[in-house]
């Protein structure tokens, strides 16, 4: 029996703030950048320049406000969640996305579980919980420093439309 190779490829788009980063077999890569460029065509993508030029430059972010801050974000969106990687998701997801960081380090994470007043943040150990996220893809760790995935993004944007339970 011959057996299929499979090629894993990655693409990683940036066009301003916003990067577009795919990993996994062609054919899936594929599919997440069609439907990407369906995005582009909805309301949350804009067009700039003429013809073969033209960028598309992201102008929102679905629905969450540029300047909320932090405890509203967790109050709009995190305060049912029990899971802890998943919060951690959430709260990296605020401070890369909203606030702009790019480089989150496990310490601002400890700082966001303090700043939302979560229950023994002081005692919680941090490595644990986003090495936890880590496996279910939703964060890459590089370099001492944290960052959303394309996957825990999309996991974000539709629990926060409420498409994910």
């Amino acid at each position: 029996m011959t057996e299929k190779k499979v090629s894993n490829v990655t693409i990683k788009v940036r066009i301003g703030d916003n990067e577009l980063e795919v990993s996994g077999p062609s054919d899936y890569v594929e599919k997440k950048i069609k439907e990407a460029l369906e995005d582009q065509k909805s309301s949350l993508w804009t067009s700039r320049g003429v013809g073969d030029e033209s960028e598309f430059v992201r102008t929102s972010t679905r629905g969450v406000a540029p300047k909320m801050t932090l405890n509203e974000f967790y109050r709009k969106y995190v305060h049912k969640i029990k899971s802890r990687p998943t919060i951690a998701v959430f709260l990296l997801y605020y401070l890369q996305k909203i606030q702009k960081k790019d480089r989150i380090k496990t310490g601002d994470v400890t700082n966001s579980f303090k700043e939302i007043a979560y229950p023994n943040w002081n005692a919680l150990n941090m490595t644990d919980i986003l090495t936890s996220a880590k496996r279910r893809a939703f964060v890459n760790y590089v370099n001492k420093l944290w960052s959303l995935t394309t996957t825990g993004e999309d996991y974000i944007l539709n629990a926060m439309s409420g498409k994910t339970k």
